[in-house]
């Protein structure tokens, strides 16, 4: 009668249950070994799901946070700035904007200096992209020319944490490997480029005339987007007449 009464509540598999987990759990004490073993296996299997699914949401579920990310390239090379200029000038097809990968750099704001990661990027770097500034602005036309470029770019990461998200940080004066720079601008808390390590941006020094360190120094890699009305079968077509037309016009007194 109890057991038929049991059934009729509904609560036979609490008991049943807990007795199964009482069993297991005197079980697994009797073995540490294999408890132990079990639970690493667990866990990193866990683990290793977690981070796989972390890296698919954001680079394959989350839209890129870049506006129109579909006309976006990547010229594939190295190029240093004199040949950076040059295709910039003469490509039809794309805007092309260069960036250095990660940098490690000295940051100076308030207290001891800090060691961050930067990228040094071309004044249109956030145009090609196609990213606004979360607080003041992005680099512009001319940021990356000489008398102009004393300027830095923060990410939102670093503003918050080391500036408190202080809206008065624009014009704020900061020192960057010795040199000091004035803050334009914090980039939104979703942008990341060209890692999400990296966390502020100068501008390119562009000076064409220091032909030395225009021509034969800092080898970087370019982005690029496609105009509205380019294809992508056009831009492949050019891009070998603009690299050779690049290399024509590296100085021939430093090419030998």
């Amino acid at each position: 009668m109890k057991e038929d009464v049991r059934k009729a509540w509904g609560g036979q598999w609490i008991e049943q249950g807990w007795q199964d987990f009482r069993y297991g759990l005197r079980g697994l004490l009797r073995n540490l070994g294999f408890t132990t073993v079990a639970a690493l296996s667990l866990a990193l299997g866990i683990g290793g799901n977690t981070a796989v699914f972390t890296l698919v949401n954001a680079f394959l579920l989350q839209p890129l946070p870049y506006s129109e990310p579909r006309q976006l390239v990547e010229v594939t090379g190295v190029y240093p700035k004199g040949a950076i200029v040059a295709l910039q000038q003469d490509s039809r097809s794309m805007d092309i904007a260069a960036y250095t990968p990660d940098l490690e750099i000295n940051l100076k704001a308030q207290g001891e200096a800090q060691r961050l990661v930067g990228s040094a990027v071309s004044a249109n770097l956030f145009s090609v992209l196609g990213v606004g500034a979360e607080v003041g602005r992005t680099l512009r036309t001319g940021d990356d020319q000489p008398g102009q470029d004393g300027v830095v770019m923060l990410s939102d990461a670093l503003w918050r944490k080391n500036f408190g998200a202080d809206s008065g940080i624009v014009g704020r004066l900061v020192t960057v490997d010795g040199a000091t720079r004035r803050v334009i601008g914090v980039m939104p808390s979703n942008f990341a480029f060209p890692s999400s390590s990296v966390r502020l941006w100068t501008p390119l020094h562009m000076d064409p005339a220091n032909s030395f360190e225009f021509w034969n120094t800092g080898f970087i890699p370019l982005v690029a987007r496609l105009r509205p009305d380019a294809a992508m079968q056009q831009a492949r077509g050019e891009i070998r007449p603009l690299v050779a037309h690049a290399i024509a016009a590296f100085p021939l007194s430093h090419a030998q």
